[in-house]
């Protein structure tokens, strides 16, 4: 979490920061701030005037920076060219101690919420420093110089512009069955890889918390598939129990969302607990739905049994609130769960068609998806709707349905 930072923070901060600079020396960086810089006396004129900020991590300040808002002398002379005259925030003494990957990344999506134009500079020996300000998109402008007279070199960025409304794929399942591959049915791999920017930045969102391995697992297996189709990524960050913490700040940066599949009330507590839909509020990106995913996107989710007992359970709850992407409530994985039993109960036939009294559910198998731009939504592929007791099929594959129909 990037909080702004409090006096009691001071020694912490002093700790960043001579971490910063023996990673500084080691790579061949040691004279931007030598032994001493930034001055405790600096520090605390930023803790004193509101703009020191740090990152927290279960108690642990692993990352601070400054940011400065309104015009800097500094960069009023510059050997060079600024791209424009639009008033900034400066961002200036960004350390971290290396406890936590991404921090710079975090840190400008912390900015981005508050300027739409940032300024930095950099000593040209401060190789890491320049390598990561180019990869967050900022433009080199010139050399200016500080105040003890020395070069630096300096960048601007432009807040990226967002589109007005977001996309979504809701899908029974994003790849082909056992492989790391897009299912191209539907015209699905064509449709989502032509809105993706180049490279993307991605977040990946568990289906549950506490289960990393499988879900980093899982991740992994999307971002080849992605790559596959010629998709790079800027970032590609994993969301679950680790690090909910920064859940507003990767959701900020993200362009591409990807909701796991799994358990839908398990993966929904989550999504509840951190907030997920006020932070997709404003978010103009794309979202991809995977199963249980797709399912939890809905304005009500209904959270069809699926593990033993739970058919049986009175105390189950059925319907939960989602995300609120789609009135649409999806059954995913048809072709798997035509022929189920559960609890001794058929799963469609004993469970979803009761269950439809007075609603109505869209099952569809793998391959099958749904699509909505703001514009309105389309359901592409094989689908089955299941409503007030009875179930039909209304589309084939290769079909196209507007859902306002």
């Amino acid at each position: 979490m990037i909080r702004k930072a409090v006096p009691s923070d001071r020694e912490a901060i002093l700790s960043v920061y001579a971490a910063a600079r023996e990673t500084m020396r080691q790579s061949g960086n040691p004279n931007q701030w030598g032994t001493q810089k930034p001055e405790p006396a600096l520090i605390d004129c930023d803790l004193a005037r509101g703009q020191s900020y740090v990152e927290e991590t279960d108690g642990h300040i692993g990352g601070v920076f400054a940011l400065v808002p309104g015009d800097d002398p500094t960069y009023a002379v510059i050997d060079g060219a600024w791209i424009d005259d639009a008033p900034y925030s400066t961002l200036h003494r960004v350390a971290s101690d290396g406890s936590s990957k991404g921090f710079f990344r975090r840190c400008i999506a912390f900015c981005d919420t508050v300027t739409d134009t940032l300024r930095i500079d950099t000593h040209r020996d401060n190789r890491i420093m320049r390598r990561v300000i180019e990869a967050e998109g900022f433009s080199y402008c010139g050399v200016i110089t500080i105040a003890d007279g020395t070069p630096r070199m300096a960048y601007i960025r432009k807040r990226p512009a967002r589109r007005t409304a977001m996309r979504y794929f809701l899908t029974s399942s994003l790849c082909l069955d056992r492989q790391p591959q897009i299912d191209p049915a539907n015209g699905l791999t064509e449709r989502l890889c032509s809105v993706l920017p180049k490279p993307t930045r991605c977040v990946f969102v568990c289906s549950d918390p506490d289960v990393h391995e499988r879900t980093v697992f899982f991740g992994n297996e999307i971002r080849t598939a992605f790559e596959r189709e010629g998709v790079s990524f800027a970032s590609f960050d994993v969301l679950d129990g680790r690090n909910e913490a920064d859940a507003a700040a990767l959701i900020g940066a993200a362009d591409l969302i990807v909701l796991a599949g799994g358990h839908v009330p398990t993966q929904n507590r989550f999504l509840q607990r951190i907030g997920l839909k006020a932070l997709l509020q404003g978010f103009s990106g794309t979202v991809v739905g995977i199963s249980a995913g797709s399912m939890n996107c809905a304005e009500t989710v209904y959270a069809q049994p699926e593990e033993p007992g739970e058919a049986t359970d009175p105390a189950y709850r059925r319907f939960l609130p989602g995300l609120g992407l789609t009135r649409v409530m999806l059954l995913p994985h048809y072709q798997i769960n035509c022929g189920e039993v559960l609890d001794g109960l058929r799963v469609y036939r004993d469970i979803a068609c009761p269950d439809s009294i007075g609603r109505q559910f869209w099952a569809i198998p793998d391959g099958s998806y749904l699509y909505g731009d703001g514009s309105g939504e389309l359901l592409c592929g094989e689908a089955y709707v299941i409503e007030n007791g009875a179930m039909r099929k209304v589309q084939a594959a290769g079909d196209v349905r507007r859902m306002e129909e």
